[in-house]
């Protein structure tokens, strides 16, 4: 959007300097053809009255336009437009047009300074001639949000620096920052009801912006303005706000409540603006694992948590899918952050439980397959924290559900067999071994019902359309292959496979 805030500045001054010299030219015309010595005061007059013609059509229009879009977004586009340059210069403008022609009036023709001033006045009128069509441009497209919400965002990211900046207390800068990030939210708001997702998606980028502002300049401040004066969102137990003030992430936490009290009331018609609020929130979640803030990564784990939760009780399930896969890449990027990793993994099993006792049986498949992936994806960066995933979190969660004779028992199973048939294929030593001396050493029939059950799903995508793309079921080329020839070895040749 900055870029959209450059790009109309860039067509404000190309059209002002086109609208320059096509004045220019006229006015030259104009002035070659006139008459040859002093001032036409019937032409001052109609100067006079061009001015006062211009400032009543500039004025008609801010006040028309600008109070519709105050009321239908915010009230502080009035302030913005008014404190910007380009609107404050061009009624300045005009102003001074009207006190040149007041002094021309006070200062007779036998005055030295007469001539200089008419002069002056006649030079004013060709500027604001030449000004209006660009300046009235610039009004039109200025009201727009995709150009006023970047000033705002601008703004507050400013006010952050100079808070961490300062070696004294602010709290105008403070309270500024948090009344103009309530302005974004509120615009946000409106755009939910209008269901304007893309507008949506570019505050929760703002957003972002503002809340890893937070984040990379925790603990850098000259003055430690997080003790002073903290704020919160309406609602929050008195229990909550001393925690908060006690561990100074009170900033952050009034980021994510804000967002996600927004997208907690969107519909199913806008999940898409989930998905898009979960890859943000992972990005500060790698920034904060990186620079080991458990105690903002436990305010994001509590997020997706909240996410999840609300999509399983919905039995939403296309924002499910998309929240869940986020879920899962959140605790990949947690995997050397013990504490964090933790709090998640334990919380996406309960999930699991959940989606079960709620009967929304797919959300409790896709985390039995996830907790596969994760597997694997522990595996890759080092064999031990597979084994350590496997021990702490997988065995646990599968066990619950391989011994049960409803499909909730066999998707745990297939979801085992494809985790090990995957981890062999990766080449790993010992988590492997580990794998089928505790679930398939001894269940073969299981082993062979599953593999049976999974080679039947060869297609790659998935069979819907939904935000994972993938098929969870589908093995890839070199496990199928050796699932392939093991099976062929150990089992029945007649047995059902449609591979």
């Amino acid at each position: 959007m900055d870029g959209q805030i450059r790009s109309l500045n860039n067509k404000f001054i190309n059209l002002f300097i086109g609208s320059f010299f096509v004045s220019l030219i006229i006015s030259g015309l104009l002035w070659y053809f006139g008459q040859e010595v002093g001032v036409n005061y019937l032409g001052i007059a109609a100067a006079s009255r061009a001015l006062t013609g211009f400032f009543g059509a500039l004025l008609g229009a801010m006040v028309f336009i600008i109070s519709l879009t105050s009321t239908t977004y915010t009230p502080k586009i009035t302030d913005l437009f008014l404190h910007h340059p380009i609107a404050g210069s061009g009624l300045a403008l005009i102003i001074f047009g009207q006190l040149l022609l007041i002094a021309g009036a006070l200062f007779g023709e036998g005055h030295a300074w007469h001539d200089h001033i008419m002069t002056v006045t006649v030079g004013i009128t060709f500027l604001t001639t030449t000004m209006i069509l660009p300046y009235l441009y610039y009004l039109v497209h200025f009201i727009n949000p995709k150009f006023f919400l970047p000033i705002i965002k601008n703004n507050i990211l400013k006010d952050i620096n100079r808070l961490h900046q300062e070696k004294t207390i602010h709290l105008k800068i403070e309270r500024g920052i948090f009344t103009n990030f309530d302005t974004l939210m509120n615009v946000a708001s409106t755009a939910a009801k209008k269901d304007d997702k893309q507008l949506m998606m570019s505050i929760i980028d703002m957003a972002h912006e503002i809340l890893f502002a937070f984040v990379e300049n925790q603990g850098k401040e000259k003055f430690n303005w997080r003790i002073n004066n903290p704020q919160f969102i309406s609602g929050i137990s008195e229990e909550g706000k001393f925690v908060l003030e006690k561990r100074k992430d009170w900033p952050e936490f009034y980021i994510i409540g804000k967002i996600m009290r927004l997208i907690l009331n969107l519909d199913k018609s806008q999940n898409e603006v989930i998905s898009h609020v979960c890859e943000r929130f992972l990005e500060v979640i790698d920034e904060c694992a990186q620079k080991e803030k458990e105690d903002i990564l436990e305010l994001l784990v509590m997020t997706f948590n909240t996410l999840l939760r609300n999509s399983i009780q919905t039995k939403n399930l296309e924002r499910f899918q998309a929240v869940s896969y986020h879920y899962r890449l959140m605790i990949e990027l947690l995997f050397s952050n013990i504490k964090a990793r933790d709090i998640a993994c334990e919380r996406l099993a309960r999930y699991a439980d959940l989606s079960a006792d709620e009967g929304f049986i797919r959300g409790t498949e896709t985390i039995l397959y996830d907790i596969g992936r994760i597997i694997i994806f522990y595996a890759y960066e080092d064999e031990q924290y597979g084994i350590d995933f496997l021990e702490s979190f997988a065995t646990p969660l599968w066990n619950k559900y391989i011994d049960r004779k409803d499909k909730l028992g066999e998707m745990a199973w297939k979801s085992i067999v494809k985790a090990y048939w995957e981890v062999k294929a990766k080449g790993f030593a010992i988590l492997p071994r580990l794998m089928f001396e505790r679930y398939l050493q001894n269940n073969k029939e299981a082993h062979k019902s599953s593999l049976e059950s999974l080679f039947m799903y060869t297609n790659t995508l998935h069979w819907e359309y939904n935000d994972r793309l993938i098929n969870m079921t589908n093995l890839t080329a070199k496990s199928s292959k050796i699932a392939h020839d093991y099976y062929s070895r150990n089992f029945k040749k007649n047995s059902k496979q449609t591979a």
